[in-house]
């Protein structure tokens, strides 16, 4: 077994868990007043200031080259978009059901590696994408029309967040610290939204003491510790590999939903929720089974 290829995908597993807890925090945050691009704004402003911290405490520079800021700052602009269409997402579906439909990303990962980077996809691969859209699919609840505009919204995050796991296996980065990485995403992410905020006249700086914690949680879990991680795992593993593996999310973003926010779990969910995790053990399994 490579173990290049364990690292990433045990860190595209703990970054998983990390991300699960952004839908709890964005309900917290949001129901403190805080408004869709304050949370988002707030997760890369603490974001990039935990991802500095880290950066000048070791050896090396924070400053980059030109090309790799370029290359920075257009991945940003995708990664900034994501959250904006996900948190709005939350304010018309459960957080639940929010995750879960964002995680159709791996299919549009397998296809965009198969059409544009012309990537083989291998038969384990399709088997673990096989369980995964199962267990999405007993983890749907739909509601009605009502809810036709939140569903749109994860969906079409999931579909941005693909291109940029694309895009950040091909941009070469990878010598780069991941903390460096995600100091400069999280800064320019910070200048796009406040950008955005102000344009569109949400940008308010008075916010309740728990919008301030919840959206400094955010920063901390969800982009210093998490988003560095699956950087990393991105690199090791791979694009396909790694969103693969990060199916791991919705459960835990479903299951801090229920005790948290009291959203139901039913029967179909806990089937969905197994599926999920087997589409993970089928990667390390057949690689496991290589090895010996």
């Amino acid at each position: 077994m490579n173990m290049d290829e364990l690292l990433g995908m045990m860190c595209v597993a703990l970054s998983a868990v990390l991300f699960g807890c952004m839908p709890l925090l964005t309900k917290v945050a949001s129901a403190a007043g805080s408004n869709v691009c304050m949370i988002a704004l707030g997760r890369f402003f603490f974001g990039a200031l935990f991802a500095a911290s880290i950066v000048l405490c070791k050896p090396g520079s924070i400053w980059l080259p030109r090309g790799a800021l370029l290359k920075i700052f257009k991945l940003s602009l995708l990664y900034a978009a994501m959250p904006l269409l996900l948190y709005a997402s939350y304010q018309h579906i459960d957080s639940g059901l929010a995750t879960t439909l964002h995680f159709s990303y791996p299919v549009v990962v397998m296809l965009f590696s198969a059409l544009i980077c012309h990537q083989s996809i291998k038969r384990r691969q399709l088997v673990s994408l096989l369980f995964c859209l199962t267990g999405l699919l007993c983890l749907m609840r739909l509601e009605g029309e009502a809810n036709l505009w939140g569903i749109t919204l994860a969906v079409l995050s999931g579909v941005v967040y693909a291109v940029y796991i694309v895009f950040l296996s091909q941009s070469g980065l990878q010598k780069l610290s991941v903390f460096v990485l995600t100091f400069w995403l999280a800064l320019f992410a910070t200048i796009e939204l406040t950008l955005a905020a102000a344009m569109a006249k949400q940008l308010s700086l008075i916010q309740p003491p728990s919008a301030w914690l919840a959206e400094l949680g955010l920063g901390l879990l969800t982009t210093t510790l998490a988003l560095a991680l699956f950087q990393k795992g991105v690199f090791l593993c791979g694009e396909m590999q790694a969103a693969l593996a990060s199916t791991l999310e919705p459960v835990t973003g479903v299951l801090l939903g229920c005790i948290a926010l009291q959203e139901s779990l039913n029967l179909p969910m806990c089937s969905g929720l197994v599926l999920i995790l087997l589409a993970s053990l089928v990667l390390l399994k057949k690689k496991q089974e290589q090895k010996t």
